[in-house]
């Protein structure tokens, strides 16, 4: 009788701790979970604040073309999307010279509303991107690249 008690009471402790592990593993905020990053989901507009209180970014178009936001002497001309991996065409417009470059940023995450997203730079800074609102397209200004 006193094996068969021990043997109860240890399956019950057992289910205690499974159980409790389980909550413990499964308790997860709403702002841990983040979604792979496919083409489709970046496509957009991307801003952030550049410190200045102006949102500057980029315009993901699906043809694979791309414009800047409030960003005169920085204009984007394409990108492409691989592999957790955002390649910009940048093209960096100076006092009488203009560089082209292409710039791969790591994508660190993209929240589940796709309304967020993290890029590490080369440098490995990271930027907190917000995709941007119908309200603040309306008053930011577009280049396209003609280069």
């Amino acid at each position: 009788m006193n094996g068969l008690k021990i043997a109860a009471i240890s399956v019950v402790m057992a289910l205690i701790v499974i159980a409790g592990a389980g909550m413990y593993r499964f308790n997860v905020l709403q702002e841990d979970v983040f979604l792979e990053p496919t083409r489709d989901a970046v496509v957009g507009s991307w801003v952030f604040e550049d410190g200045a209180g102006v949102d500057s970014g980029f315009e993901l178009l699906k043809d694979g073309t791309a414009l800047s936001i409030n960003t005169a002497t920085l204009h984007y001309r394409s990108w492409k999307f691989e592999d957790n991996t955002l390649e910009l065409e940048e093209i960096s417009i100076g006092n009488g010279s203009t560089s082209v470059e292409a710039v791969k940023y790591s994508v660190q995450s993209l929240s589940p509303d796709k309304s967020t997203m993290e890029l590490v730079d080369p440098t490995g800074k990271i930027v907190a991107y917000t995709r941007e609102s119908p309200a603040d397209r309306a008053k930011n200004d577009r280049y396209a690249s003609d280069q």
